[in-house]
């Protein structure tokens, strides 16, 4: 993740303990196919909290007049540990501003990629952030980060989407692929009702 300034504080001592991990199942093992990238896990309960720790709110299911979060050009936030001189996790959390893309065009980034020798799927399960120029994007180690968007009404910040995939980091004329989380809004619901 080609990042600016560091979003939280050192947390190498910080551990969380997982009781469960929930894969969406219709997450395919094809290379080339990343829709339904997205997976739920549950911590075990834990009486101490992060320092610095925020909850993030799951997006709205719906569009709401002149509250649409998706907006293209609006600035969501993108939050990850990336990957270090190749090798190793960064220990601290970093983070990249970096705007919605139209979809249109976020097709139209694709059509020439390939991964695997087959070109990458891009669906309206997806959205794309990033500068057409490069520089900034979520990179190696990243993967599972949230971006995240203020709202500017209420302050709250939502989970907009999950960092997916990309061809290369921060290339121009590319952009990163994320998750949209409002079209599993349904199965997040189902999970977490089955596992409280």
């Amino acid at each position: 993740m080609n990042l600016g300034t560091s979003l939280a504080a050192h947390m190498a001592g910080a551990t969380q303990e997982i009781e469960d991990i929930v894969v969406h199942p219709g997450f395919g093992e094809e290379l080339h196919n990343f829709e339904n990238d997205i997976a739920l896990i549950k911590l075990r309960a834990n009486r101490e909290e992060e320092e610095g720790a925020m909850p993030a709110c799951l997006p709205k299911a719906r569009r709401h007049k002149g509250n649409d979060l998706y907006q293209p050009g609006r600035v969501g936030y993108v939050a990850g540990w990336g990957i270090e001189d190749g090798y190793f996790l960064r220990d601290r959390l970093r983070y990249v501003p970096l705007p919605l893309i139209h979809q249109n065009r976020c097709l139209q980034a694709f059509q020439e990629a390939r991964i695997g020798g087959y070109r990458p799927l891009v669906t309206f399960n997806m959205f794309c952030a990033g500068i057409p120029e490069g520089g900034k994007d979520a990179c190696a180690g990243d993967t599972g980060g949230g971006f995240l968007v203020p709202d500017q009404h209420s302050g709250a910040w939502y989970l907009m989407g999950i960092v997916s995939w990309g061809t290369g980091c921060g290339q121009p004329g590319r952009y990163g692929v994320y998750t949209r989380v409002s079209s599993y809004l349904h199965w997040i619901n189902t999970v977490t009702a089955a596992h409280p």
